[in-house]
């Protein structure tokens, strides 16, 4: 949980700072927000190969190595001289970070019946959400009163204490063995695979790219930095305090009314963004995205557990690919929105795509099968 902890305070920094440190760069907004979608995309495009080099080193050792090499993006990030070196900073931190959530997430799968993964999966959001919430805060803050490249320190820093942790626990934590290069056809003899891939695809656009220029949106109607980014952070404040709601609806409602009621609370979150400005109406669209993201993704998360069976390291360092990868699609959408000042449109086709996959993902779990029992 700490290492989950770690990985989005990291992702979480940059976005409340993008004008801050554009101001300190002599850049334009637009290319430190480059710098957002490239750690998006190292962090989708390493997915695969971290889940080759865990299956060797053990996933404790892996994690280990993940959390040094993060440590140094976020001190080259903490020094960058322009918006070329901030980018491959953090495009180096995203990759190094892309190790942690794929493994937590097959542990859960290894060592938990399907109904329990579901409330782990919630517990896994709540530390993720403390992580970008703290992250969120914390750099707006030091963005506003001291300096944005503090955050940045702040983020090496917990990586050595990550780092150190795992190190010391050895080896251990390697799970169920699993081949990983047999893993390939079994996965592509699933038809299920493909479908879930694509929905992780469509949620990531929104509540993985799209959300983090919230922030940006609300700076450019003159807000101060630093209450852009807390209202970012109701986010993460929103997923710990839905968690208890929904740990409670995971054992009253089947799957795919979860996925309903989760994706339509994204629906309308984007509709406000849409129709409402202010810093009102978007913590109130962020609140509604923490239900989401609680709701919805943890169960996109427990079904993909079930789908991937016999294949999961592989299975879900997919998946992350597939949903970061839209966080990737979702961070271009931003930079347009920032370059042609197009937010409102940012936030109509959001609107949208929350709606294609409220109705995809919960109509396509209620036809699903699952492979495991209990």
């Amino acid at each position: 949980m700490a290492a989950a902890f770690l990985a989005f305070y990291d992702r979480a920094l940059l976005a409340p700072m993008i004008t801050a440190a554009a101001r300190d760069l002599r850049a334009d907004p637009a290319e430190i927000a480059q710098a957002v979608t490239v750690y998006v995309l190292t962090y989708a495009a390493t997915q695969v190969p971290w889940a080759a080099v865990s299956g060797r080193l053990g996933q404790l050792r892996t994690l280990s190595i993940a959390a040094a090499i993060a440590g140094a993006g976020a001190v080259l990030s903490g020094v960058a001289w322009d918006a070329s070196s901030l980018t491959l900073a953090r495009a180096l931190s995203g990759a190094a970070l892309a190790a942690i959530v794929p493994t937590i997430l097959v542990h859960i799968g290894d060592t938990m019946q399907l109904q329990r993964r579901a409330v782990a999966a919630v517990n896994l959001a709540t530390a993720l959400s403390l992580g970008m919430t703290v992250g969120s805060a914390l750099s707006a803050a030091l963005a506003e009163w001291w300096s944005w490249r503090v955050a940045f320190f702040s983020s090496a820093m917990l990586a050595v204490v990550v780092c150190v942790v795992f190190a010391l626990a050895g080896r251990g934590g390697a799970g169920a063995p699993v081949a990983f290069w047999s893993s390939f056809p079994r996965l592509a003899r699933n038809p299920w695979v493909p479908v879930v891939l694509a929905l992780a695809v469509i949620e990531g656009t929104v509540l993985v790219g799209v959300i983090n220029f919230i922030p940006v949106a609300l700076e450019a109607d003159g807000v101060p930095v630093s209450v852009a980014g807390f209202a970012l952070a109701a986010f993460g404040v929103a997923v710990v305090g839905w968690s208890f709601v929904v740990r409670s609806l995971v054992r009253r409602l089947p799957t795919w009314a979860l996925l309903a009621t989760g994706g339509s609370t994204a629906v309308a979150a984007f509709a406000v963004l849409w129709g409402v400005r202010g810093v009102a109406a978007a913590t109130v669209a962020v609140v509604l995205l923490g239900f989401a993201w609680s709701c919805a993704h943890t169960q996109l998360q427990t079904w993909v557990t079930d789908v991937v069976t016999g294949a999961r390291p592989l299975g879900m360092a997919l998946f992350a690919v597939a949903l970061f990868g839209g966080g990737v699609i979702g961070s271009a959408l931003g930079v347009w929105a920032i370059a042609q000042s197009a937010y409102a449109a940012l936030f109509a086709i959001s609107f949208a795509i929350a709606l294609v996959f409220t109705l995809a993902a919960s109509l396509l779990r209620l036809r699903y099968t699952p492979r495991e029992t209990g």
